[in-house]
């Protein structure tokens, strides 16, 4: 892997200057580094999906706070929930999710 690694850069070399040969290398290896690092930023969006909304009403334990945070209704603890479905909003209004059915 090494002796075609050598060949290969000897093969670039052939014709230019050393500093040519370094000027080329340089750009090659930013070209990479910028294509790796945009593959892991789309890949960390990709997997952070939809972002908490903001509780702005509801439950008085859940106004002020992002979904999925802790509460308490009735002497029973669940988590902050907005409405499901419709479209996404950076708010909601949310109710305390007991998971208890009445």
């Amino acid at each position: 892997m090494l002796e075609k690694l050598s060949q290969m850069a000897e093969s670039m070399a052939t014709g230019v200057s050393r500093r040519q040969f370094l000027g080329r290398l340089g750009r090659a290896a930013l070209t990479v580094a910028a294509a790796t690092g945009g593959l892991l930023a789309l890949a960390a969006i990709a997997q952070a999906g939809r972002q908490p909304r903001l509780c702005v009403g509801g439950s008085p334990g859940c106004v002020g706070v992002l979904e999925g945070y802790p509460c308490s209704a009735d002497d029973a603890f669940g988590k902050c929930a907005g409405a499901k479905g419709g479209r996404w909003t950076p708010t909601t209004i949310c109710g305390c999710d007991t998971g208890s059915k009445r």
